[in-house]
């Protein structure tokens, strides 16, 4: 990729991922009945973003199988608008804002992830000494060291 903006960017990153060309793109717009032809995402992808709409950030979202919230930051950044603070990596957000996961299994995972995260390391250190109490038990062995538990 050369020096586009990021919304050009992520347009071409999405094309080089999938091999799709503009053409692609303007047919994938089409099927959706969204008004995106060729020339619309050569004008993405190289000319400045000035203004965009939420409808078009949907659409875009849609065409390239990317969240809403990808696309939005992507051309707002295009816009100069930088959104500091936010991680990346932020398991929420990535759970909420994934298109492909019905409302049910976003509340399952962040419940999983809202358990895994409320326990601290003391309390896996805890459980930790109490799986090996509970072989040595086991083993009838009350000296058993970490090196010989069964799994890890």
């Amino acid at each position: 990729m050369n020096s586009k903006h990021p919304l050009g960017q992520l347009i071409e990153k999405v094309q080089q991922d999938n091999g799709w060309s503009d053409r692609d793109l303007a047919a994938r717009a089409q099927s959706m009945e969204l008004d995106l032809g060729k020339s619309n995402w050569s004008r993405l992808k190289n000319q400045p973003i000035l203004t965009f709409k939420p409808s078009h950030i949907k659409g875009l979202a849609l065409v390239l199988k990317q969240t809403e919230t990808t696309v939005a930051r992507a051309a707002l950044a295009s816009m100069g608008i930088d959104l500091e603070g936010y991680q990346d990596g932020d398991v929420k957000a990535a759970v909420r804002n994934n298109a492909e996961l019905s409302a049910r299994d976003k509340r399952v995972l962040l419940a999983v992830y809202r358990e895994l995260s409320a326990t601290s390391e003391s309390a896996l250190n805890d459980d930790l000494a109490q799986d090996m109490l509970d072989l040595a038990a086991h083993k009838g062995d009350r000296h058993i060291g970490p090196d010989e538990l069964p799994y890890e």
